[in-house]
């Protein structure tokens, strides 16, 4: 079997790079898109077995990407992490119940990242 494979989808180029570093640290398998179109393709092509999915976004936000990639069956049992700046309440419960398997909130903890995706993912 393969490495693992995380697609991260962050607007930020800064935030999107660090993500990726760290992620590739640990052995996973790492793409980039920076807007939500552009995230859809690539989970299209790359096809991931975890999605890190920034909120705030152009031309297709977080929440309008996790709710296409749900109600398809090609990609709906893809897990997607939320990785925002959004940290009311109310914008946790909307993307748990559009189908997000976990949240992190910016700024981010490097050990929070890498035992997120480990808890969603499973052991390698």
């Amino acid at each position: 079997m393969g490495k693992r494979k995380i697609l991260v989808i962050e607007d930020d180029r800064a935030v999107s790079g660090l993500l990726v570093h760290l992620i590739e640290g640990q052995g996973y398998d790492v793409q980039a898109a920076y807007d939500g179109l552009e995230g859809l393709g690539k989970t299209k092509t790359f096809g991931p077995d975890l999605i890190i999915l920034d909120i705030n976004m152009p031309r297709m936000d977080g929440w309008q990407l996790i709710e296409t990639l749900k109600s398809s069956p090609k990609t709906s049992s893809i897990p997607v992490i939320m990785c925002t700046d959004r940290s009311q309440m109310k914008d946790i419960e909307q993307s748990l119940s559009l189908g997000a398997a976990g949240y992190i909130m910016k700024p981010f903890n490097t050990e929070r990242v890498i035992s997120k995706i480990a808890e969603v993912l499973g052991p390698r």
